[in-house]
């Protein structure tokens, strides 16, 4: 796994207060127990932030599962 992919797990673990081994990269985000509209907000929050990259509307709501959010993030930052 990449640097960037286990960045991105510990913001999740940490934004949605779960533990990491609970979540893969097919797990989707209506499947983590703490995922609801508050927490959704302060993680894309927290991500463009560590990440310095900002995500349309249109991309938030494409990306269902855990591997989505890899793909995304690695594509604004490596691209």
């Amino acid at each position: 796994m990449s640097e960037t992919n286990k960045k991105i797990n510990q913001i999740v673990k940490e934004v949605m207060d779960i533990d990491i081994s609970m979540i893969n990269s097919e797990t989707k985000f209506s499947e983590i127990s703490n995922w609801d509209s508050f927490n959704t907000l302060m993680l894309i929050s927290r991500l463009q932030e560590d990440f310095n990259i900002e995500f349309t509307a249109f991309e938030i709501e494409e990306t269902k599962k855990i591997t989505d959010l890899y793909n995304l993030i690695n594509n604004k930052i490596f691209n």
